[in-house]
């Protein structure tokens, strides 16, 4: 007598394939704005920095010397990878140092936008802000400190 042997099929029935596909389409549609969010902030966060280490020589420049110094004076970097340049300027009591992001800022996000350290030198603070930039970074991609209370 002959056995007959069941062979058992291998693989994916399309259904389970479309079920697979669709569930990747919505993750992918949930992940892809985050990590676009995420990218943004990380790039202001290198802006933040780089104003940040200013900071201290500025002011100790200005205290020194008594007019509000250049970045080239103090040895700053005025650059970086997301950063175009950095300039200072403004009068007393409020100076600032501010920083430009590399792009064009008719692009969405913080393609060249600015965002401001400024120096309060009659309260001695740093305050990070987007007031008085041309061009400011928008409010959804600031750091915490940077955003201003309405």
């Amino acid at each position: 007598m002959k056995q007959k042997i069941k062979k058992k099929t291998q693989g994916f029935t399309i259904v389970e394939v479309m079920v697979v596909v669709g569930i990747i389409g919505i993750l992918s549609a949930v992940a892809i704005p985050l990590y676009s969010d995420y990218m943004q902030r990380a790039k202001v966060a290198e802006a933040t920095q780089l104003l940040g280490g200013l900071r201290m020589p500025m002011q100790e420049f200005y205290g020194t010397w008594g007019h509000w110094p250049s970045v080239d004076s103090v040895q700053g970097r005025s650059a970086g990878n997301y950063v175009s340049n950095i300039i200072s300027g403004g009068t007393s009591p409020e100076f600032f140092i501010e920083a430009t992001m590399i792009g064009d800022s008719s692009r969405v996000g913080v393609f060249g936008k600015q965002l401001r350290m400024v120096f309060n030198k009659t309260e001695n603070e740093w305050t990070c802000t987007t007031i008085g930039a041309t061009t400011p970074i928008p409010v959804e991609y600031l750091p915490s400190p940077c955003k201003v209370l309405d």
